[in-house]
């Protein structure tokens, strides 16, 4: 074994421990045979290079033990996160049930509430109207760069409705009306596609620079509500599993909130 190693010397590597490994030398460079003044040398050497070896292995288990570890408290750290904005999104719902009982100001802050508290790009509410056929936009996100895409419309947001028996059943707010199921997609169109046309879709898109969009059906009790369209920062299908979960709570708080509202105006007209 030792011809096929080419090996002059066989070295055992002793620590605390016990024996650690073992060391072959080969010739010496001069091809000089290793005299016992050699060997004691290596005998001397193979205490300290067994500790040293033994060090180096202990450091790099500590090591890959340290980034699993840190590993393990981000992915805690993130879960908290996530965990606590989830939470916020709720309390202010839970605030916005307790103290808003206009319709109009209820849907304008929990869209507000998507960009500001939830963490996404924003998002618009569109609502069934009292025969159920059509949809009607009713408000969109107070942010700069929703704001600045609303500007081009030709008419206010509010003037812009979809009826439902007209339009192809490609459209994703149809859609996710019958099917009671998110949809998402690229593609302004797929959404808003009609009323508006395509040309007008693009160009919203453009000066918006989402691309990805989300349409959730609102409900209450099982009774359907309308559409909450949400702008994501992401493809809906990379959302954690924590945002997942941020969008499924926030629908059923805004849901509850909706329908408190439109009881609300019922009872008032009464």
């Amino acid at each position: 074994e030792l011809k096929k190693k080419e090996a002059s010397v066989v070295v055992p590597l002793i620590s605390k421990t016990g024996l650690f490994g073992v060391m072959f030398l080969g010739e010496k460079a001069g091809g000089d045979a290793y005299t016992s003044a050699d060997l004691d040398t290596l005998e001397t050497l193979m205490y300290q290079i067994a500790t040293a070896l033994e060090n180096a292995s202990l450091f790099t288990q500590i090591s890959e033990f340290n980034q699993k570890l840190k590993a393990e408290v981000d992915r805690a750290t993130a879960d908290l996160a996530e965990k606590n904005r989830n939470l916020t999104v709720l309390r202010r719902l839970d605030e916005i049930i307790i103290n808003t009982l206009d319709l109009d100001e209820i849907c304008q802050k929990i869209v507000d509430t998507i960009a500001w508290e939830a963490g996404f790009v924003g998002g618009l509410i569109s609502l069934l109207n009292e025969r159920g056929d059509k949809l009607l936009a009713k408000s969109v996100s107070a942010t700069p760069v929703l704001t600045k895409m609303i500007k081009l419309l030709p008419l206010p947001l509010t003037s812009f409705s979809l009826d439902l028996a007209k339009a192809p059943s490609s459209n994703l707010f149809v859609k996710a009306l019958k099917e009671r199921e998110p949809f998402y997609s690229s593609n302004f169109s797929d959404f808003f596609l009609p009323p508006l046309d395509e040309t007008l879709c693009q160009k919203m898109q453009e000066t918006s620079k989402i691309k990805h969009l989300a349409a959730y059906p609102v409900s209450s009790k099982g009774h359907p509500l309308g559409v909450i369209t949400f702008a994501l920062h992401k493809p809906y299908d990379q959302l954690t599993s924590g945002e997942m979960a941020t969008l499924k709570a926030f629908m059923d708080e805004a849901g509850i909130a909706i329908e408190n509202a439109k009881l609300y105006q019922d009872l008032k007209r009464i």
